[in-house]
């Protein structure tokens, strides 16, 4: 049995993360082979203040919104390798992009640097939609070249006062891991 004060306090602590804009939404689950302790959903799938795109609506979640695990792979491995390239002497945390990304990205971008990806404070949007189209791609290097030309073609945000969590920006990142280590 959870007690009732520990149950409030992991709603106050997801709100808090809310309210800081740590996270729009968040589900904990505490469960045991037995049986399910806690469900917790709180949040909204995306924030209010910015235009839907791609017909992704603000819907609130709940037991059953599904969130997107998989994008975990960019910042945990590409971190990591990216920490690897700098370790290695290979790549610097100040280094601006277009030191070492020529004709790839918008120029808008190529003034940012490495530290600039790794904490989200560039112009890049979240995320973009490359799936809207299916399109059998016949080698990798294509499929790069076609997401790198949709990310020139997406305007910079506007607000960047604020920091924005970028999908774009690790994809960038990953390309760059590509061409260093081959």
């Amino acid at each position: 049995m959870i007690a009732p004060e520990s149950y409030q306090k992991i709603i106050d602590l997801l709100n808090q993360g809310i309210q800081q804009n740590l996270f729009t939404a968040a589900q904990c689950v505490i469960a045991d082979p037995k049986a399910k302790r806690i469900s917790i959903a709180l949040g909204k799938t995306r924030l209010d203040r910015y235009p839907a795109r791609y017909q992704c609506p603000v819907c609130n979640v709940d037991e059953h919104t599904l969130f997107d695990v998989a994008s975990l792979t960019k910042p945990l491995a590409t971190s990591a390798l990216i920490m690897k390239a700098m370790d290695e002497g290979i790549l610097q945390p100040q280094q601006k992009l277009i030191s070492i990304i020529r004709g790839t990205l918008p120029s808008w971008l190529l003034g940012y640097t490495l530290e600039d990806l790794l904490t989200h404070s560039t112009p890049l949007t979240a995320w973009a939609d490359f799936h809207h189209e299916h399109v059998i791609l016949d080698s990798h290097e294509h499929a790069v070249k076609r997401v790198l030309s949709e990310i020139n073609a997406i305007p910079p945000r506007t607000d960047t006062d604020t920091c924005c969590y970028s999908d774009l920006g690790f994809i960038i990142l990953g390309y760059i891991l590509e061409l260093i280590y081959n």
